[in-house]
C-alpha cells in the first residue's frame, strides 16, 4: 500500500499519518531512495524504542569473514538463539539467489523460436534477390561455361563473391540485431510489461553471442546461396545464354506425393477439429489452430496442383476480362515462384489473424465466481458469521457476503509474472468448509486436469480430502496449470511427485489436480489438515475469497477493510488479478503477431522482387507486345494485375484458413471477434503489397523497345 507509490501523499497505510509534516525534501528522498533508511540508530536505542514481548532482536547480519559457510553461521548463532523456540533456519542466501536467477522463462530460446518464421521468410527473400541478381548475369555464366570453365570453378567463383556480400550483410545484421534486442527489452518494460511485471530488465550482449550470431547468419545465408547457384549451374550453356535460370519446360510434378499431402492434411484437420470440439481451454485452442494450419497446407497443395493443371482454364472464374485472365494465366509461367510468394503471404496472414483471436479476457471460470480476493498482514481469528453479519445488517441492510478463509504460508510468487525461479512457493491451506461449499455452488473454477474418478465429477476439490496413510506419504496439491508447467517445470501432469524445502525440512507433494487460467496461479493449494500438520507455527487465516451480491460490491469491500484495518486486510478485484495474469499469455501472442507482421513485410518485398524478375525475364515478350500495338500503360497494368492476383490469393487463403481455426473457438468460448480490426489490418497489408508491385510497373514503363526486339 505504500512501497509501490510514487509519492508519500499516495500512501495507503492502516494508521494515521500527518501528511502536513511531509516536506519537498522528503518527497525528493522518497523518489530517489524509496524505503532506504534515513538514519541508523544504535542497537541499544533501537531496543529501547521497539522491543516487544516477542523479543529485542529481529535480524542478524553476519560478516562473511567470520562465518563463510552455513554451518559456521549455525555454530555462531547457537550461543544466542534457542532454535526450537524461534524456529530459526539458516539459508545459504547466495546459492538461493543464484538458483532463482536462472529464471522460469528462457527468453532467448523463446524469441529465437518465435523468430524462426521471420528467419525462414528472410532466407526466402535472400534466395529471390540472389536469383534476380543471377538472372542479370546468366549470359555471363553461359559464356564462361561455353568457353571451358568447369561448373565447380564457377560455383567457387560466385560463392566467394556473394559470401563477401553475406559477411557485410551479417555485420549490418548484428548491428540491427542489437537495435532489435534493445527494442524488445524496451517493449517488455513498457508496452508489454504485463509479461514480466517488472521494469528493470537490462540489455546484455557478449562478444561470444554476437560472433555466434554473425557466423550462424553468414553460414545459413551461404547455404541458401549454394543451393541457388548449384541449381542455376545445372542448366546447359544454351539456356543460360538465352537469359534463363530454369528449364524451359519446367520440372515434372510429383502428383501422387502432392495428393498424399493434400489428403493427409485434410484428414488431420478434421481429426483435430473433432478433438477440439471434445476438449477445452488451451487444448481446444491449440487443436483449432492446428486444424487451421493443416487446412492451409491442404489449400496450398491444391493450389500447387491447380497451377500445374492442363489445360489451364480461368474463363468461368473471371468472365470476359482478358487482362485479368492473362494475369491469372501468367501464374503458371513459374509455379514454384508463385507458390513461394502465395505460401509466404498466406502463412503470415494466418498467424496474424489466428493468434489475434486468442487474446484472453477474464472469465467467471477464472475467478471461480468470486468478486474479491483479500489478504491480511497478520492472522485473523474472527468468527465471520457472529461478527460480520451484524455489521452489514446495520450498514447495508442484509446479512453480508459469503467469505471463505484460508490459511497462508508466505513464500515466493510462483506465478508466470515472476521472472525468478521459485524455491519456496506460497502455500494455501484449503478448509473442508470451502471444499464442501464448492460442490454446491453454481460457479466453480475451470479445471485443466483431474484424476480419472467419477466421484470427482460433482466436486473436484475433494482431491484435497484424504486420510494420512503414511507419515512420509506425498501431500496432495492442486496447482494452476501455468504454475506447474512454467514456474515449477512439472510436465507429468496429475500424479507427478515433486519435493520442496520449507523451514529446513523437505516436503514431498503429489499433483492431485490442475486448474486452468485461474486467480490461484502461483500458489500451492493443500488441505487444511495437511497445512496444520506441515506448518504448525502458521496460525489463523490470512487469505480470503469473497462472494458478493450484485450492486453492493464497493460497500462490502470498504466495510471489511474498515473492520479489519488493524490486521492490514486489503481486497483486490479478482477480475483485475486475473487480467494481470492473463497479460503474460496475451503479451506473447502480441509478440508473435509482431513477428508475423515482420514476416509479412518480408513477403511483400519478396512479392515485389518476384514481379521485377518476371518483368526482366519477359522483356522480349513485352517488347513484342508493345511493337504490335499494346501501349506501355496497358502492359504495366497487366503486370500490376499479376501482383494483385498473387497478393489477393495469398491473403485470401491465409485469412480463410485462420477464420476456420478461429470461428469455432470463438463461438465455443463466447468471445467476440475483432472483425473491424481484422479488416483494417488486412486492407493495410493489401495496400502495402500492392505498392510493392509499383517497381515492376516502373520497370515496364522504362523497357527499351528496339534492344529487346533485336535480342528476340
Amino acid at each position: 500500500g505504500f512501497t509501490d507509490q510514487d509519492s508519500i501523499n499516495e500512501w495507503d497505510v492502516p494508521f494515521p499519518v500527518d501528511y502536513d509534516r511531509v516536506t519537498p525534501k522528503d518527497e525528493a528522498y522518497w523518489k530517489e531512495y524509496a524505503t532506504t533508511p534515513k538514519a541508523f540508530l544504535s542497537l541499544r536505542r533501537g531496543r529501547s524504542l521497539w522491543a516487544s514481548r516477542l523479543g529485542k532482536t529481529t535480524s542478524w547480519r553476519i560478516e562473511s569473514q567470520s562465518a563463510a559457510t552455513p554451518e559456521a553461521v549455525a555454530r555462531a548463532l547457537e550461543k544466542e538463539v534457542d532454535w526450537q523456540a524461534v524456529g530459526v533456519v539458516i539459508h545459504p542466501l547466495r546459492e538461493r539467489q543464484m538458483a532463482a536467477s536462472k529464471g522460469t522463462t528462457p527468453f532467448g530460446v523463446l524469441f529465437l523460436s518465435l523468430s524462426m518464421f521471420v528467419i525462414a521468410a528472410a532466407l526466402m527473400l535472400v534466395a529471390l534477390l540472389f536469383r534476380l541478381a543471377m538472372l542479370q548475369r546468366s549470359r555471363q555464366m553461359g559464356i564462361c561455361m561455353a568457353v571451358g570453365f568447369r561448373r565447380c570453378r564457377l560455383l567457387e567463383w560466385f560463392l566467394r563473391e556473394e559470401l563477401l556480400v553475406a559477411i557485410d550483410g551479417g555485420v549490418v545484421g548484428v548491428l540491427a540485431g542489437i537495435a532489435y534486442a534493445r527494442l524488445m527489452v524496451w517493449l517488455l518494460t513498457t508496452v508489454w510489461v504485463g509479461a514480466i511485471t517488472v521494469p528493470f530488465l537490462r540489455f546484455h550482449a557478449s562478444g561470444m553471442s554476437l560472433t555466434a550470431g554473425l557466423v550462424a547468419g553468414v553460414l545459413v545465408c551461404g547455404l541458401t546461396l549454394l543451393g541457388t547457384v548449384r541449381g542455376a549451374l545445372k542448366l546447359p550453356p544454351l539456356e543460360l545464354l538465352r537469359g534463363r535460370l530454369e528449364w524451359a519446360g519446367g520440372r515434372p510434378v510429383r502428383r501422387r506425393m502432392s495428393w498424399g499431402l493434400i489428403i493427409g492434411s485434410g484428414f488431420g484437420a478434421v481429426a483435430l477439429a473433432i478433438m477440439a470440439a471434445r476438449s477445452g481451454g488451451v487444448t481446444q485452442a491449440g487443436s483449432f489452430v492446428g486444424a487451421g494450419f493443416l487446412l492451409l497446407t491442404a489449400a496450398l497443395g491444391s493450389l500447387w496442383l491447380w497451377l500445374h493443371g492442363r489445360p489451364f482454364r480461368v474463363d468461368p472464374l473471371l468472365g470476359e476480362s482478358p487482362l485479368w485472365r492473362w494475369a491469372v494465366r501468367s501464374l503458371t509461367r513459374h509455379p514454384r515462384r508463385s507458390m513461394l510468394t502465395v505460401g509466404l503471404m498466406g502463412a503470415s496472414s494466418f498467424l496474424i489473424v489466428a493468434l489475434g483471436a486468442f487474446q484472453m479476457q477474464p472469465t467467471e471460470e477464472g475467478t471461480g465466481g468470486f468478486e474479491w480476493m483479500g489478504e491480511s498482514t497478520v492472522p485473523i481469528y474472527a468468527d465471520w458469521r457472529a461478527e460480520i453479519e451484524p455489521l452489514f445488517v446495520r450498514r447495508v441492510g442484509f446479512p453480508g457476503p459469503q467469505v471463505y478463509s484460508f490459511r497462508l504460508r508466505d513464500g515466493d510468487n510462483a506465478a508466470c509474472t515472476n521472472l525468478y525461479r521459485p524455491s519456496q512457493p506460497r502455500v494455501i491451506g484449503v478448509p473442508r468448509a470451502f471444499v464442501e461449499a464448492m460442490g454446491k455452488r453454481r460457479q466453480d473454477f475451470q479445471w485443466g486436469a483431474l484424476p480419472r474418478d467419477r466421484a470427482l465429477a460433482q466436486n473436484p476439490w475433494r482431491v484435497l480430502i484424504h486420510k494420512q496413510s503414511e507419515e512420509n506419504a506425498p501431500v496432495p496439491v492442486v496447482l494452476d496449470r501455468n504454475t506447474a508447467m512454467y514456474s515449477l517445470q512439472l510436465y507429468g501432469g496429475v500424479g507427478e511427485e515433486f519435493e520442496l524445502t520449507y523451514d529446513g525440512r523437505p516436503i514431498r507433494f503429489r499433483v492431485a489436480g490442475l486448474l486452468a487460467d485461474s486467480i490461484l496461479q502461483g500458489m500451492l493449494l493443500i488441505g487444511e489438515n495437511d497445512f496444520q500438520r506441515l506448518f504448525p507455527n502458521e496460525s489463523g487465516y490470512r487469505f480470503f475469497l469473497v462472494d458478493v451480491p450484485e450492486g453492493v460490491e464497493r460497500q462490502i469491500k470498504e466495510g471489511l477493510e474498515e473492520r479489519f484495518s488493524d490486521e492490514g486486510l486489503e481486497f483486490v478485484s479478482t477480475r483485475k488479478v486475473l487480467a494481470g495474469l492473463l497479460a503474460v499469455q496475451n503479451t506473447y501472442l502480441q509478440t508473435f503477431q509482431a513477428l508475423g507482421a515482420i514476416g509479412l513485410l518480408l513477403g511483400t518485398l519478396g512479392l515485389g522482387v518476384v514481379q521485377l524478375r518476371n518483368v526482366l525475364e519477359r522483356r522480349r515478350e513485352l517488347a513484342l507486345l508493345q511493337a504490335i500495338g499494346f501501349r506501355r500503360g496497358r502492359l504495366a497494368g497487366m503486370v500490376f494485375r499479376e501482383n494483385v492476383v498473387l497478393l489477393t490469393v495469398g491473403l485470401g487463403v491465409g485469412t480463410f484458413c485462420a477464420g476456420v481455426a478461429v470461428l469455432p473457438y470463438q463461438w465455443a468460448s463466447g468471445n467476440t471477434l475483432p472483425l473491424g480490426r481484422w479488416l483494417i489490418l488486412l486492407f493495410a497489408i493489401w495496400l502495402v503489397g500492392a505498392a510493392a508491385g509499383l517497381g515492376a510497373m516502373r520497370a515496364v514503363m522504362r523497357l527499351p523497345l528496339l534492344a529487346n526486339l533485336r535480342n528476340e
